[in-house]
């Protein structure tokens, strides 16, 4: 005999409740999980079709960063060619003894660090060649800073150095022939 047959009616009734009360309650958690998991899986979808929305906005902003370094580098390289051809034009000008005299003094470092500095702006206000290849350095310096900040590929950091250095290097060339202690070459 089955255990439902040695108990009283009122006990059977009883058991037969609550055995449908967890039944129900079973059903009731098994639809709330679900739920749960339906709640779980569109939350994953979601969060899926955000990260490849976000991918592709980088990627756009790496390549947008690109476009506008490359436009900066080439426009800061011509600008580098023009002063170097225009500095060509400008061999057999003969600079003013001042003006040799404070070349001669900032390539030597004579005076106290503040004037040193002084000195150079003096001197490429007074040269427009100078001038053009230290504003070239500077652009150069901020190029960097810029690609820095903005986390930019090592080539183009590495082509922005080499303009940058390329125009200082035109800029002590300059002075050093406006010093007196560069040959004249063509």
């Amino acid at each position: 005999m089955g255990i439902l047959s040695r108990l009283s009616p009122q006990a059977a009734r009883s058991a037969a409740e609550s055995a449908k009360q967890e039944q129900e309650a079973a059903a009731e958690r098994e639809q709330e999980a679900k739920a749960a998991g339906d709640a779980a899986r569109a939350d994953r979808e979601a969060a899926e079709r955000s990260v490849v929305k976000t991918a592709r906005d980088l990627q756009a902003a790496s390549e947008e960063l690109t476009l506008q370094a490359k436009g900066r580098l080439s426009s800061l390289t011509q600008a580098l060619e023009d002063t170097r051809a225009y500095a060509e034009s400008q061999l057999d000008v003969v600079p003013t003894p001042a003006t040799r005299l404070t070349c001669r003094r900032w390539l030597h470092a004579s005076g106290a660090e503040h004037e040193v500095g002084g000195q150079l702006v003096t001197l490429c206000a007074e040269d427009v060649v100078a001038g053009k290849y230290l504003d070239i350095s500077q652009q150069g310096g901020r190029l960097m800073s810029w690609l820095a900040e903005n986390f930019a590929a090592a080539e183009l950091h590495r082509q922005a150095d080499a303009v940058e250095c390329r125009a200082w290097l035109g800029l002590i060339e300059r002075i050093r022939f406006l010093a007196g202690e560069a040959e004249v070459t063509r």
